[in-house]
């Protein structure tokens, strides 16, 4: 999991689609399944639930676990972040 992962949910969850989250973070369709297919496979549980496209067209919405896993990333990268500015604030007044 990582930032383009991360914003690839974000953006299904915005779109409504995996074609449609793919255009965003600049992935073909078929990359957008093999990452979800590999996030799937890490976790061992699935990140999405879909509807097969057709008149109205297909839909893809965030399991629980995936939205779980979104919070959880978000939190971790705000700490990674802030600790790293105060290492190096610190760095700075040596």
């Amino acid at each position: 999991m990582g930032p383009r992962y991360l914003r690839f949910l974000d953006a299904v969850e915005r779109t409504g689609t995996i074609r449609a989250a793919g255009e965003v973070v600049g992935w073909s369709y078929r990359t957008c399944l093999n990452r979800i297919r590999a996030m799937e496979h890490a976790l061992g549980a699935k990140v999405l639930t879909t509807t097969r496209g057709g008149r109205r067209g297909g839909s893809a919405r965030l399991t629980p676990v995936a939205r779980q896993l979104t919070r959880l990333f978000a939190r971790w990268r705000r700490r990674a972040l802030h600790s790293s500015e105060a290492a190096f604030r610190n760095a700075l007044t040596r």
